[in-house]
C-alpha cells in the first residue's frame, strides 16, 4: 500500500538505469547504507536517500594477503599488510541504547529513545510473514490481507484509522506505509510525539490491526478493486522483466511462484476467508515484533507497549515459521527476455550466492571485501563505457536481497543494439581480470579512500530515527546485529588496512560462472536480441570467461585541477545583512558574495552559484545546444581535465559539485569540507574561465545519449512525459526536448556557455555553513 505520488524532474542526459528496476531494492553498499549504518536493504519500504559525499581523513593503504602461504605468492606492494587486531570470530557491538525484550504472549519489542528528528517517532509493526507462505487459492492475499487490516478492526471500524491519522497531519504513502514482500510484511507509521495521546492511539491501533481485523465483506468489495488497480498501475514492464528473471534465478524453489502481486483470478475473487485464514494462521504474536524509536520517553513507551500488545492472545498452538529454502543450482543458465515497452537493450549478469548475516566482526570484514570488489569492477566497466565506440551505455554492479536465503552481485549495462556478444565478451572478460589478477593498488587505494570518506561523512551526523528503526527490523527478521554510523565508521577504519589484492581476488572467485550465475539479456520485441537463444549467450560467457585476459594496468597519476594559480582579485566592498545575520563582499569583477557562518553541521560548506539569464536567452537554432549544455561541460571537463578525471579527482574528496542550466538561470552548487573550499574556488573559476573543447568525449556522450533516446518511445511513462511537455509549450521546437540529442552541437554549446559565464557580474554565489570569514577571504 503506498499512496505516494513520484516526484518528477529533469532526467540526467545519459539514464542510469542499465537493467529494469527490482521490487527488492539493490545497493553497492550491501547491508550497510550510504549512512554507514547496518540496514536490512531487501526491505522495499526502506527510503533511499541521496549518497553525501566523502569527508574527513583519507587512509593511504599498501594491499596484502595475510596469511604466511598467501605472502609468499603475493606481489611485492601487497607485503606487510597489517593483519586484524582482534579475532574474527569476535562478536560485533550492537546499539545498547535500544530496550529490547518479548511479552509473555511471545511477542517481540524494540523501544529506542532518539530526539532526531525532534518530535516524531517512528513506529513498525513487523509480521516475519509474506506472500511465500501463501496457499495456492491465496495468491496474492498477503498483501491484501495488509490492506484489509487498515480497513476495520474490532475497536477501529471501517476507515477509523487512516482518518485518524491524517486528521493529526499523517500523509497515507509517507507516514501511514505498509509494504508486503516474499517473507515478511511491514506496518510503519511515523506519529509526532509533542501530544503523547498520540503516540498511545497509534499503539493501539497496530496491536488491533494485529490481532483484530474484521474483514468486513463490504470493505472487501471495495478494496478489491484498489488491490486490482495498484496490480495495474504497477505491473510495468521492469515488474514483467523482473518476474520472468526470478522464474528462472529461483525455478526449483517457491520463492519462484508465489510472486507479491500474485494472481489476478486470486484477487479478482478477493475471498474473505481465504484472507482471513492466511491472517489467523500467521499474523501470530510469536511471529511479531513492535519496534518504536524517536522523541519518547522509553520507560513511558515500554509500559505503552505492554498494555497493548500483551494483550493480544497467545497462540494456542504456537507456531515456528517454517524456512523456505531456495536450493543451488551451480550450472551457468541464461534467459532472453522480450517486452515491448523496455526501452533498450540490456544484459545483465547475476551471480546469486546463499544469503549471509553480519553478526561477527568476520561477517563485517567480508561485506567490506564484497563492497570493493563491487566497486572496483564497476569502475572499470563504466571507463570502459566511456571509450569511443565501446558497446556499452552505461554499467552498474550492485548488491540485491532477491528473497531471504538467496543474495546476489549483479553486473548490469546497458548496450548499443546489435552488439550483445561484444558487450556480454567485455563483462565476463572484466569479470574474469578481477579474478585472475586482482585490483592495482591504486585502484585499492582510491576506492578504500572512499569508502573511508562516506563512512567518515556519515558518522558527523546523528542517527535518524528511521535508520534506527529499519536496522531493527532486520535484526528481528534476519538476525543481523544493529550497528550505528560512529560504529560503522571504527569498523570500516579498522578492518580496510586488513583488507588486500588477493581478499579481492578471492571475492571475485567466489562469483564465478560456475557458482549458479545467470545471463539476463533484455530487449524490445524489434530488438537484436531475438537472434540469442539462452544457448547462445551461455556459450558465449564461457568462452570470454576462458580468454587469456592481461592484468590491468595502474592509470597514471592523477592531472592537477590548475596547475597554475591565477592572479589575486579583490574585494572592493563589504557590509553587514542584518535582517539574515550574513555578510556581503563585492568582488572587483562585480560579483556578489554572500556569506553566512552556521554551526548546523560541522565541517560542511554548501555553496550556490547563480547567473541569471539561461538557455532562454539561446536562439531555436541553438536552443538544443544550450539547454544542454551543463551535460557537455560535466561531459568533456575544464582546464587540463576530462569529465571523467576530473570524477576521479573529486572522489577522493568531500567535494559535490553540480551544474545545471534551465531557461531562466546558470546554476552550479554543491558542497564540502571546509578545508577543500580552495579546491571548490579553482573548480568555479574553470568553470567560468577554462570549459574544454574534448570532441573525443562529446562524440562518446552523443553516441551514448542517442543510443538511449532510441528506444524513448517504448516507455510510457516518457512518452506520457514528452506529450504533456510538447501541450504545455504548444507543440514549439524548445518543448520538443526528445529530439535535443540529434541537434546538439559541441561548438554551439560551449559557445553558450562562455556567454553565459562572460560576465561576472551577473552572478551571486552564496556561501553558508562551518567556515569563517577569514578562511574564505
Amino acid at each position: 500500500m503506498d499512496h505516494g505520488l513520484g516526484k518528477q524532474k529533469r532526467p540526467e542526459a545519459v539514464p542510469h538505469s542499465p537493467i529494469p528496476a527490482s521490487p527488492h531494492p539493490r545497493t553497492n553498499g550491501g547491508l550497510v547504507n550510504d549512512w554507514g549504518m547496518l540496514v536490512p536493504m531487501s526491505l522495499r519500504q526502506l527510503p533511499r536517500r541521496e549518497e553525501l559525499a566523502a569527508a574527513l581523513v583519507a587512509i593511504a593503504l599498501v594491499a596484502a594477503g595475510t596469511t604466511a602461504w598467501l605472502r609468499r605468492d603475493a606481489a611485492p606492494e601487497e607485503r606487510g599488510a597489517r593483519p586484524p587486531r582482534r579475532p574474527l570470530d569476535a562478536m560485533l557491538s550492537a546499539d545498547r541504547e535500544r530496550r529490547t525484550g518479548e511479552l509473555s504472549n511471545g511477542l517481540h519489542f524494540v523501544v529506542r529513545a532518539n530526539e532526531y528528528p525532534e518530535k516524531r517517532a517512528e513506529l513498525r509493526l513487523v509480521v516475519n510473514a509474506g506472500s511465500v507462505l501463501e496457499m495456492e487459492d491465496q495468491r496474492g492475499l498477503a498483501h491484501a490481507v495488509e490492506h484489509m487490516v487498515f480497513r476495520g478492526t474490532e475497536h477501529f471500524p471501517g476507515r477509523a484509522i487512516e482518518k485518524y491519522l491524517e486528521s493529526i497531519g499523517m500523509r497515507a504513502g509517507e507516514d501511514i506505509n505498509a509494504t508486503t514482500g516474499p517473507d515478511e510484511t511491514i506496518y510503519q507509521f511515523t506519529v509526532p510525539t509533542d501530544r503523547p495521546e498520540v503516540l498511545d492511539s497509534a499503539l493501539a491501533m497496530l496491536a488491533d490491526m494485529a490481532s483484530r481485523a474484521t474483514f468486513d465483506p463490504a470493505e472487501a468489495r471495495t478494496e478489491g478493486g484498489i488491490v486490482l488497480s495498484e496490480w495495474r498501475s504497477r505491473h510495468d514492464a521492469s515488474d514483467r522483466i523482473e518476474e520472468l528473471r526470478d522464474s528462472t534465478l529461483l525455478e526449483h524453489s517457491i520463492y519462484g511462484r508465489r510472486y507479491t502481486i500474485g494472481d489476478t483470478a486470486v484477487l479478482r475473487r478477493f475471498d474473505v476467508a481465504a484472507m482471513r485464514r492466511f491472517y489467523d494462521d500467521w499474523y501470530r504474536p510469536e511471529l511479531m515484533s513492535i519496534i518504536v524509536v524517536g522523541d519518547v520517553d522509553t520507560r513511558a513507551t515500554m509500559l505503552s507497549v505492554k498494555r497493548y500488545f500483551d494483550g493480544i492472545r497467545p497462540s494456542a498452538t504456537p507456531r515456528t515459521r517454517p524456512a523456505v529454502s531456495a536450493p543451488r543450482v551451480h550450472a551457468l543458465r541464461a534467459a532472453a527476455l522480450t517486452d515491448s515497452e523496455v526501452t533498450g537493450v540490456r544484459l545483465s549478469l547475476v551471480l546469486p550466492r546463499a544469503a549471509e548475516h553480519n553478526v561477527h566482526l568476520g561477517d563485517y570484514r567480508a561485506h567490506l571485501v564484497r563492497q570493493l570488489w563491487r566497486a572496483v569492477l564497476e569502475d572499470r566497466l563504466q571507463a570502459a563505457a566511456e571509450e569511443p565506440g565501446s558497446p556499452l551505455l552505461s554499467a552498474s554492479v550492485e548488491y540485491e536481497d532477491v528473497v531471504r536465503p538467496v543474495q546476489a552481485e549483479v553486473i548490469s549495462a546497458s548496450i548499443v543494439d546489435g552488439t550483445a556478444s561484444t558487450s556480454l565478451d567485455m563483462m565476463v572478460e572484466e569479470l574474469t581480470r578481477l579474478a585472475r589478477h586482482g585490483p592495482t593498488a591504486r585502484e585499492l587505494h582510491q576506492i578504500t579512500e572512499s569508502i573511508l570518506h562516506r563512512r567518515a561523512e556519515a558518522a558527523q551526523w546523528s542517527d535518524q530515527s528511521d535508520d534506527l528503526a529499519d536496522a531493527y527490523v532486520a535484526e528481528f527478521l534476519r538476525g543481523n546485529v544493529p550497528i550505528d554510523r560512529k560504529t560503522s565508521y571504527a569498523l570500516a577504519t579498522e578492518l580496510l588496512p586488513t583488507i588486500g589484492i588477493l581478499d579481492i581476488m578471492q571475492a571475485a572467485r567466489a562469483v564465478s560462472l560456475d557458482s549458479g550465475a545467470l545471463v539476463v539479456a533484455v530487449a524490445p520485441r524489434s530488438g537484436a536480441l531475438l537472434d540469442l537463444s539462452p544457448r547462445d549467450l551461455i556459450s558465449r560467457a564461457r568462452a570470454a570467461s576462458a580468454h587469456d585476459v592481461d592484468r590491468k594496468h595502474a592509470s597514471l597519476a592523477a592531472t592537477r585541477l590548475m596547475p597554475e594559480e591565477p592572479a589575486p582579485g579583490v574585494i572592493t566592498s563589504e557590509r553587514i545583512l542584518p535582517e539574515v545575520d550574513a555578510f556581503e563582499w563585492t568582488l572587483a569583477n562585480g560579483m556578489r558574495v554572500i556569506l553566512k557562518p552556521t554551526n548546523f553541521a560541522s565541517e560542511q560548506l554548501e555553496f550556490r552559484l547563480v547567473g541569471v539569464g539561461g538557455a532562454s536567452l539561446a536562439s531555436d537554432a541553438d536552443y538544443p545546444s544550450a539547454f544542454l549544455s551543463d551535460d557537455i561541460v560535466r561531459t568533456t571537463g575544464v582546464g587540463t581535465v576530462n569529465g571523467r578525471q576530473l570524477a576521479r579527482l573529486l572522489d577522493g574528496s568531500s567535494i559535490d559539485f553540480n551544474r545545471s542550466v534551465s531557461d531562466d538561470a546558470v546554476r552550479i552548487w554543491g558542497y564540502g569540507a571546509p578545508r577543500e573550499v580552495e579546491t571548490i574556488f579553482q573548480l568555479l573559476h574553470l568553470h567560468f574561465t577554462a570549459p574544454r573543447a574534448d570532441s573525443a568525449a562529446f562524440r562518446r556522450y552523443r553516441e551514448r545519449v542517442i543510443a538511449f533516446a532510441a528506444h524513448r518511445q517504448s516507455d510510457p511513462d516518457a512518452v506520457f512525459r514528452d506529450t504533456v511537455a510538447a501541450v504545455v509549450g504548444s507543440h514549439h521546437q524548445r518543448a520538443l526536448r526528445s529530439r535535443f540529442y540529434d541537434d546538439v552541437d559541441l561548438s554551439r554549446s560551449l559557445a553558450f556557455w562562455n556567454a553565459r559565464m562572460a560576465n561576472a557580474a551577473n552572478f551571486t554565489l552564496v556561501l553558508t555553513g562551518d567556515f569563517t570569514l577569514d578562511l574564505v577571504r
